[in-house]
């Protein structure tokens, strides 16, 4: 398994980025290497395509504390778990701390290779939820729909 952390900072305030988060079914459009996310009570269901491979996993959200982390890991606890972690800065500034763990055969034969190729796909999936935030944030443009994390 490899570890990899990232952080930025999104011009965005914290509970619009917290409630960003917990629209699972959105995280395909920062996530390229995903194809689809359900969410189902405490289920995630994961697709996905890495290093040409389709790839389908389920995870449990472990912890879901308000404007503060979103963490969840596999079922199985040999596919991938992550988290994201969220810092109030200001007003309108929230910094992201993104963390995935990995089988590292998902992204290479050896896992000394493996770390370099999660690290960069990290970094472009942070670079574009901040491209999303950020946009969301200047048009004034949330998703609205329930978020049905709260009820279970």
């Amino acid at each position: 398994m490899i570890l990899v952390k990232r952080s930025t900072q999104v011009e965005a305030p914290l509970e619009k980025v917290f409630h960003q988060l917990t629209q699972f079914h959105e995280y395909p459009l920062f996530m390229t290497w995903l194809t689809e996310l359900q969410h189902h009570k405490d289920r995630l269901h994961w697709r996905a395509t890495l290093r040409d491979t389709p790839r389908l996993w389920e995870s449990r959200i472990l912890q879901l504390r308000p404007r503060q982390r979103i963490a969840w890991a596999s079922l199985n606890g040999a596919d991938p778990a992550g988290a994201f972690e969220l810092e109030n800065l200001g007003p309108f500034l929230t910094k992201i701390t993104y963390t995935l763990t990995f089988p590292h055969q998902y992204f290479a034969k050896r896992e000394f290779d493996a770390e370099p190729l999660l690290a960069a796909q990290m970094n472009h999936d942070l670079a574009n939820l901040k491209n999303l935030l950020e946009s969301r944030a200047a048009q004034k443009v949330w998703n609205s729909s329930p978020n049905l994390l709260f009820v279970w």
